[in-house]
């Protein structure tokens, strides 16, 4: 088939946007400006910037011609051969980007999440075709922009697919029927409209029944989880004959090689690979965020002799305000629940701060009754009881909306908590408080404001919350003491996040940063408590961290607030 043959058909053919789950339109989130040719130089560094917003990591590249047909969630794995198929060069590098930023996906959305399931090889095989769907609707969720590629890259394997099936669909037996209408109906289900298809593979569909039954239960791929996968994985598996465990099923299906065997359709040799090329090019671009510690700032101004002029980090931020979202019932109601529980401590801690102040050996007042020994030779005998101020404690939010905090329901769960602490700090005079979310976007942290003091809370701004980019704690810490008042005293930063940070200062680990700035809060006199989503380990980057891996939080959270507030109120000074 000639090229404009093959492009006609690529563009005639419009899949059906459904095919990945209800997803926003991708406004600004990503542009179609991406180089428009195949010279792997232009493109891999942007690949490094995708890899970079949606991973916050330089995953190894693979280039191999099995591409599809190798079952690994640790390595971006590529088919060179695409970069020389007899199309416009435009074609080749949207389904390069698309393939790319699909592989990327496992990276994000499958790496770590089955390892400790129990599985055969022919459950892994099924996991991964379950993982393709999957991956996919969970990308376009936290990154609407990158839908247009990710259907370039389908609509590619849609195309080879019609064009050598009159020559290549055939089947040795009704397990080769199972396993590839299996990964029709999964990864390309309008192919089995198609006259061929329904010739060769659909005329099966009556000892197929179950599998209908099973997937078409599926409403949206994106929604599950992966206990959900391995569950239907189990299921799937049972029905199909069952391999030795040593050997499992061979890792093809018709798909996977019609794209391992292009030769009818590229032009020439394969590209030339240069990996360490590619590898330099890739540590070039870490340079580009150039996001130096504020230590190093400092330690350098005091070298150079002069003061610091300014904040060293005001650069590195760009702030948002947040838009209102739509407000979840259910969400709401849980958040109110947790909300009275945080103020019932707020109550204690209200109490013991609205003491009074008493002021001893005054000129006029109250007469001290214990000085009057005193009256012939001193009149400040008396003393005068005045109320104590408000406003003694400050505390600041920082949430996470990097890309991961999409899986899981994480999203969620920061809601709930966002929502209950801004209802229960708006609620009591004595606290003064603000919240904000972070993330990494290029060489910018981009902070987005939901709520400062002195302005109106509208908890509409909090259930806008979106996951996307990447995180950096260690630089959300350091906007997060900005913001504190100098005379406060007390003063309290609340961290809530999924896990590990993925960009730092420089070369620096970014959980490292992250204790260098907690150490610097504390210098501060900052308390930084982290709630870390999903339970994650964080003793070696916070003092003082809650893990939130279900409603033991509340629980938690309160205890912690209740010795917070006690020792904070026991500890005043007037």
């Amino acid at each position: 088939m000639t090229g404009q043959e093959i492009e006609e058909l690529f563009y005639r053919d419009v899949l059906d946007r459904r095919w990945w789950g209800v997803f926003p339109d991708g406004l600004e989130v990503v542009d179609k400006d991406f180089p428009e040719t195949s010279n792997i130089y232009q493109l891999m560094p942007v690949c490094a910037k995708i890899a970079l917003h949606m991973a916050g990591e330089l995953p190894r590249v693979v280039f191999s011609k099995n591409a599809y047909a190798m079952s690994r969630f640790d390595s971006v794995i590529m088919n060179p051969e695409i970069l020389s198929m007899k199309v416009s060069e435009k074609i080749r590098s949207e389904v390069f980007f698309g393939q790319y930023i699909h592989q990327l996906g496992h990276l994000c959305f499958s790496r770590g999440r089955y390892e400790h399931f129990h599985c055969t090889y022919q459950q892994k095989y099924i996991i991964h075709l379950l993982e393709d769907r999957r991956i996919e609707g969970r990308i376009v969720k936290a990154y609407p922009g990158y839908y247009y590629y990710l259907r370039a890259a389908r609509n590619m394997v849609y195309v080879m697919a019609r064009i050598r099936a009159e020559k290549d669909l055939r089947f040795a037996d009704l397990e080769d029927v199972r396993w590839n209408y299996l990964a029709t109906k999964l990864l390309y289900p309008e192919l089995l409209s198609d006259d061929i298809f329904v010739e060769r593979l659909y005329s099966h569909r009556n000892r197929l029944a179950w599998m209908d039954e099973m997937l078409d239960a599926v409403k949206d791929y994106a929604v599950l989880e992966p206990h959900d996968v391995y569950d239907l994985a189990k299921k799937i598996s049972a029905r199909f004959l069952s391999p030795k465990e040593e050997e499992g099923p061979k890792m093809f299906n018709f798909y996977s090689k019609v794209m391992m065997n292009l030769p009818l359709e590229v032009e020439g040799a394969p590209v030339d690979m240069d990996v360490k090329i590619l590898d330099d090019l890739f540590l070039d671009l870490t340079k580009s965020l150039d996001l130096t510690p504020v230590s190093d700032v400092q330690e350098r101004q005091r070298q150079q002799g002069r003061k610091r002029e300014g904040n060293p980090l005001s650069g590195r931020y760009r702030e948002l305000d947040a838009p209102e979202g739509g407000v979840d019932e259910m969400v709401m109601r849980r958040a109110k629940e947790l909300a009275a529980k945080i103020r019932l401590n707020f109550l204690t801690f209200q109490a013991k701060m609205n003491k009074s102040c008493v002021f001893y050996e005054q000129e006029s007042g109250e007469l001290d009754e214990d000085e009057l020994y005193q009256v012939h030779f001193n009149s400040q005998i008396f003393l005068e009881e005045l109320p104590a101020p408000s406003a003694l404690l400050e505390v600041v939010v920082m949430l996470d909306l990097s890309g991961s905090m999409v899986d899981e329901h994480k999203l969620e769960m920061q809601l709930v908590l966002s929502v209950a602490l801004a209802i229960a700090f708006d609620a009591n005079p004595d606290i003064r408080f603000s919240i904000y979310g972070h993330r990494v976007k290029q060489e910018r942290v981009e902070i987005v404001k939901f709520y400062e003091p002195g302005k109106r809370l509208n908890l509409k701004k909090l259930f806008s919350q979106e996951g996307m980019y990447v995180n950096a704690d260690g630089f959300a810490i350091g906007y997060g003491m900005q913001k504190f008042r100098a005379h406060t005293q007390n003063k309290l930063l609340f961290m809530i996040s999924d896990g590990t940070p993925t960009v730092a200062a420089g070369n620096m680990n970014p959980r490292i940063h992250v204790r260098e700035m907690v150490r610097e809060a504390a210098r501060q006199g900052i308390t930084v408590l982290s709630i870390g989503i999903s339970n994650f380990e964080q003793s070696d980057m916070y003092d003082e961290f809650i893990p939130y891996s279900g409603p033991e939080v509340t629980m938690r959270l309160v205890q912690w607030l209740r010795r917070k507030f006690s020792n904070i109120a026991d500890g005043a000074t007037f």
